[in-house]
């Protein structure tokens, strides 16, 4: 049995360009047979200039809003709920996806958007995992120093913008030891269950799938 997960998810009540909520996503990821997702909201300036809390607990309980009501919906339902994030440093206009932080690691992390990237993986690279996202993305997106990232995302299906995978695919194939991710990168109803990543190892935890990433044993849904 295949178990598949989309690791690249947007939720309309936290970031901004999102035009979904996490109900919604959730109920039509189950439909089509996934196991589960991670929720990948911004961690960026817009996000804050959205959020009208001033104290950083407060910021970080609000960017919180959508995890925690998938985690109550799924309370009772066989679907596993990944805290995730898609970070943008101080001076950077690229956007890194993380996955394996707590929520304690947001709160004892103040203003983590005013790092830059290769701070954050020296700090961080034994915790999470620190993915590239849409490295070749034609507007706003370079590829960063692969010295201070554990991989790229090489298959970003948002239909929106023309993502380049091919180059990012052509970097990983000269890196190997990179790990390589896929996601839908959902934002709005056309983007729902376009990709991901399936593995023969059920996921019920986000050490469970730091380790899959780690260990690179999993594929791409669509680059069979």
């Amino acid at each position: 049995m295949k178990f598949k997960y989309d690791l690249h998810v947007h939720t309309k009540e936290v970031s901004p360009c999102g035009r979904l909520s996490i109900e919604e996503i959730i109920d039509q990821y189950i439909e089509d047979g996934y196991s589960g997702l991670v929720i990948t909201d911004h961690m960026r300036r817009g996000y804050y200039r959205k959020c009208n809390k001033e104290d950083w607990k407060e910021k970080t309980n609000e960017y919180f809003y959508s995890y925690d009501r998938a985690k109550e919906y799924c309370k009772d339902k066989d679907f596993y709920i990944g805290l995730g994030m898609e970070i943008s440093f101080k001076s950077d206009t690229n956007d890194f996806l993380v996955y394996g932080f707590e929520k304690n690691d947001f709160l004892e992390n103040e203003w983590m958007i005013e790092m830059e990237l290769k701070e954050f993986y020296n700090k961080f690279k034994d915790k999470a995992v620190i993915i590239q996202a849409h490295p070749h993305r034609e507007r706003g997106s370079k590829l960063e120093d692969i010295n201070y990232l554990h991989g790229l995302e090489i298959f970003n299906l948002n239909p929106r913008h023309n993502n380049h995978n091919d180059l990012t695919e052509a970097i990983y194939k000269a890196n190997p030891t990179l790990i390589a991710t896929g996601g839908s990168d959902v934002h709005k109803q056309e983007d729902l269950c376009a990709t991901g990543i399936y593995t023969d190892k059920k996921i019920t935890s986000d050490n469970e799938l730091v380790d899959i990433l780690r260990s690179k044993d999993f594929k791409i849904i669509g680059m069979d």
